[in-house]
């Protein structure tokens, strides 16, 4: 394993001026990606910079029109926050099915976004909630949709300095609902071979909007614009006929067109494609059945 030295940040200020000083470094929370990385001899830090102690970036609330989380708001929390579960159901449906409870309670929000895996669970859940980031540094700050932020495996938009600091989900008036779902070579424990989130909004029994993301099935988290444009503006009952009738709907074949999968070690690209469009089926579905119990 590379030897490195470890800095432990007092506050917000002292790790961005920490992350100014040595561009060479690497923020550490949960290190439940950091240790197995750097011991792969993938991440190779002269500096390790823990961030465990800075409160400013770990809480949940509620303002007006947003969800906002710290960034080192952990799995197990978000999984169990009563207003994650109400109002961003997707993502605390991904977050409760990330590997085990220990791993669960040191995970953080910000962290998985910051590795950039395409098999990220929370990642999906995230983009198709429509979250933006806020990014801070010492030249002060930005915000960035979630999908401009995952620019490649294991690569984001991060400029030298800058840290994550809050996700923000907009909170959307109206009947909406969403969902995520994994796949998985095992119940337990498992990376996801092919995961799918979805996003709905309905008015007068009408998809008015959504938002549909997956994981595992492009070289980043993506998000599925043709199959979104497919059924914006389509009636809810014919989804729902498409459904009983075991049917494909024209929008299906479009999403196997938004991903790219390859071969790895959990599964082959030619099944992940075979997999996309019936995970995307079921968390479509599955987000208008909550959007209609929201009416």
């Amino acid at each position: 394993m590379t030897e490195f030295d470890l800095l432990i940040a007092r506050d917000l200020r002292h790790l961005l001026e920490s992350l100014a000083e040595r561009p060479d470094s690497r923020i550490v929370a949960g290190a439940t990606d950091f240790i197995p990385l750097v011991g792969a001899g993938k991440w190779e830090p002269r500096l390790a910079i823990d961030i465990t102690r800075l409160q400013e970036l770990h809480f949940i609330r509620q303002t007006a029109g947003w969800l906002c989380i710290g960034s080192l708001t952990t799995h197990g929390e978000a999984a169990e926050s009563p207003c994650i579960n109400d109002m961003a159901t997707a993502l605390a449906e991904a977050c409760a099915s990330v590997a085990d409870p220990l791993i669960r309670g040191r995970a953080t929000l910000g962290g998985n976004l910051c590795t950039a895996s395409p098999a990220a669970d929370s990642v999906p859940a995230m983009l198709a909630l429509g979250a933006e980031l806020r990014l801070v540094s010492l030249a002060g700050e930005r915000r960035l949709p979630l999908e401009e932020f995952l620019i490649g495996p294991g690569k984001t938009a991060l400029l030298p300095g800058e840290a994550l600091a809050e996700i923000c989900l907009p909170v959307s008036p109206g009947h909406v609902g969403s969902g995520f779902l994994k796949l998985g070579r095992r119940r337990a424990m498992a990376i996801s071979v092919a995961n799918a989130a979805a996003w709905v909004s309905i008015d007068g029994g009408m998809i008015s909007d959504i938002r549909l993301a997956l994981g595992s099935l492009a070289p980043t988290v993506v998000r599925c614009p043709k199959a979104e444009v497919s059924l914006r503006g389509r009636r809810v009952i014919d989804i729902e006929a498409e459904v009983r009738a075991a049917a494909d709907g024209d929008w299906l074949g479009v999403v196997r067109h938004d991903i790219s999968p390859i071969d790895d070690v959990r599964a082959s690209g030619a099944y992940r494609r075979r997999v996309a469009a019936p995970l995307a089926q079921r968390m479509v579905t599955t987000a208008l059945e909550r959007a209609k119990v929201n009416i």
